[in-house]
């Protein structure tokens, strides 16, 4: 066995130096390989033109941003939204108390009151004369269980009595 069918073995179990890699490629492609290892040759040709092969660069475009119209266009429609929040936000509130009633600004607080009270005060009405058929409803329920009750108590002693 001599030296390269030595390093051919370690090479396929993978544990060969860098250097003896090189070396066998060296012996491989070259003129003196033995008839019994020129099977090997189309691999390491293979492994020797995939490292000669280069990946060519990919041109990178580079854009100017600084004349690009539609660049410009976004910035300054963002600056007109921002300036137009800004002041919506700080004019929004022009008087500190008011209320609005039947459509009008009322910035007397008073008469605000005033009107907020009969407002309430006529759901109030409105909600006892809905709610009347509902307790009415409760008390005869009342009543139901009352008599069932009475019921129940004279079952029981006329029964007792038999």
């Amino acid at each position: 066995m001599n030296k390269f069918d030595d390093i051919i073995e370690r090479y396929f179990k993978g544990e060969t130096t860098l250097s003896e890699e090189n070396e066998l490629k060296k012996y491989i492609l070259s003129s003196d390989v033995k008839q019994n290892h020129k099977h090997l040759i189309p691999l390491f040709g293979f492994y020797q033109a995939e490292t000669e092969r280069t990946i060519p660069e990919k041109k990178v475009r580079k854009s100017k941003i600084k004349n690009n119209r539609y660049v410009k266009w976004v910035a300054y429609t963002g600056i007109a939204a921002s300036v137009m929040l800004a002041v919506t936000l700080f004019n929004f509130n022009d008087s500190k108390d008011y209320a609005v009633i039947y459509g009008q600004k009322v910035n007397n607080e008073e008469y605000a009151q005033k009107m907020a009270v009969e407002k309430m005060n006529k759901v109030n009405k409105i909600l006892e004369r809905n709610l009347e058929p509902i307790e009415s409803i409760g008390r005869v329920k009342a009543t139901i269980r009352t008599q069932k009750a009475n019921m129940e108590r004279t079952k029981e002693l006329i029964q007792s009595t038999k």
